[in-house]
């Protein structure tokens, strides 16, 4: 029988490399999607461009982060700055594979269960990414990352983790019904529009296939928090500028207030990174805050 190879035979130094190797490379991807995506244009053709002249990249223009630098942030065709957004993403990314790297990493561990979880985990991270940028920018939750995000972490959960299987794919449905069908259908009725739609609810399901139903619900209550907690001082800002434009006082701006439209996929995708990072930390310092509020209130109330 082959022995496992263990993790502790392969040089820090080498799988950091590799994981920044990784990362930039689907960063640069990520950009692709980030930009095409919302104007409906392929993801797989054509090659990489200039966004303003069209201009196909030389190949060592197109390396990752270092291409942007290479040309000083402009196009060689015709000058134009190339958006900052390109580098910006890619090197997040990188900083993602580093976290899951490190949030894995254990020398005592086997290599090839590590390098499992690793690609599981950065992929998770990368959407996240992906799936925020796009809906902060376009108000679209892409179903090509959410849908095979979905099989994706289900299978890893149903072959290779095997842990809590049935309730996994009991979170997903849940999460799917629970936004789509319950959180969607109230808002509607409380504004007249639509709240978190259906691609919030893909998302969510998406989180829950690889986190199960604590990840799901954590993700939903901090993302909804960190929302109120954002979106508040925008709404209202919006709302005076509103009411500032319309002088006669017709409550116009008011009653447009719940109607202004602001992505929740970022506060989710920001929600579920927590979770993966410290959600297990969080939830006891809540626990034990609400336990001492409770007795604080029992002492008192005698």
């Amino acid at each position: 029988m082959v022995e496992a190879l263990q993790l502790s035979a392969m040089p820090l130094w080498v799988l950091l490399v590799f994981a920044a190797a990784w990362g930039a490379v689907w960063g640069s991807f990520a950009t692709v999607i980030i930009w095409r995506y919302p104007r409906d244009e392929s993801i797989v053709t054509p090659g990489s461009r200039c966004p303003a002249c069209l201009t196909p990249l030389r190949w060592h223009d197109n390396i990752p982060i270092a291409g942007f630098l290479l040309v000083g942030g402009r196009c060689r065709a015709c000058g134009q700055k190339i958006p900052v957004m390109y580098p910006a993403v890619e090197t997040i990314a990188v900083l993602l594979a580093m976290i899951a790297l490190f949030l894995l990493y254990d020398p005592r561990g086997e290599l090839l269960p590590f390098l499992t979880g690793f690609f599981i985990h950065f992929t998770f991270f990368w959407a996240l990414l992906v799936i925020a940028i796009v809906d902060l920018r376009s108000f679209l939750v892409p179903d090509i990352l959410t849908l095979p995000g979905i099989v994706l972490f289900l299978s890893y959960n149903f072959i290779v983790a095997r842990e809590q299987t049935l309730t996994i794919g009991l979170s997903v449905i849940g999460a799917y019904v629970l936004v789509g069908l319950v959180f969607n259908r109230l808002y509607r009725l409380l504004s007249g529009v639509e709240g978190m739609g259906m691609g919030d609810a893909k998302l969510l399901a998406m989180v829950a296939a690889l986190t199960g139903w604590k990840g799901g619900l954590f993700a939903l209550i901090a993302g909804a928090a960190q929302g109120l907690l954002v979106n508040t001082p925008i709404l209202l800002l919006r709302r005076r500028r509103g009411e500032q434009a319309s002088p006669e006082g017709d409550g116009k701006a008011a009653r447009s207030f719940m109607r202004t439209e602001v992505p929740f996929g970022p506060m989710l995708a920001i929600g579920a990174f927590e979770y993966v990072l410290w959600g297990d930390s969080i939830i006891r310092v809540y626990l034990a805050l609400a336990d001492r509020i409770a007795w604080l209130i029992n002492v008192s109330g005698r």
